[in-house]
């Protein structure tokens, strides 16, 4: 949620993009289209600038977004992070542990359609407005907590923090 006393605007050009992987950034932005996770449109009030920053594992590349310029204009929402008595309480009795994490975990949460149209994301190829929530929004994490916090409070044994999940087993069901 935005502060009501924002600047109306905000503009930051599109960052260059090495040529070494260039080729890849194009491929990752097109599927992300094809994913439907963003799509290009140039009417975004509050665009930010990609970054490219490198990964151990492939692609090698991973595309982040600064919205460092926008943060500042954010209501951060709270979530609850549970202590180290609530892990445990959360995982008693267990013997047996499985651990689960995420894989673009933020993608998973869609925006509404006012937030989408205000958070532009800008590139060499043009600016794209994303449809779901952007890692490096500053109530992102809040709200995925929040959110996951919601889906997993029914289901026992499972101790959950972020994209991060320890599945408790009592016995063992495997081979």
């Amino acid at each position: 949620q935005f502060d009501p006393k924002m600047k109306r605007h905000h503009y930051t050009p599109a960052r260059n993009v090495p040529e070494p992987v260039r080729g890849h950034f194009k491929k990752v932005i097109d599927e992300y289209v094809d994913m439907e996770v963003i799509i290009q449109d140039g009417n975004c009030t509050h665009v930010c600038a990609t970054v490219i920053a490198p990964k151990k594992t492939p692609p090698f590349i991973r595309i982040a977004v600064d919205f460092n310029p926008i943060n500042t204009d954010l209501i951060i929402g709270q979530a609850h992070m549970p202590d180290i008595r609530e892990a445990m309480g959360a995982l008693r009795g267990c013997q047996y542990f499985s651990e689960v994490d995420m894989l673009t975990a933020f993608h998973q949460l869609r925006l509404s359609e006012q937030t989408s149209a205000m958070c532009g994301i800008n590139t060499i190829f043009g600016v794209y407005r994303p449809l779901f929530m952007w890692e490096g929004v500053a109530p992102a994490s809040a709200v995925l907590q929040n959110y996951l916090m919601s889906v997993w409070k029914d289901v026992p044994y499972v101790l959950q923090i972020h994209d991060n999940f320890v599945i408790g087993h009592k016995v063992w069901e495997g081979q």
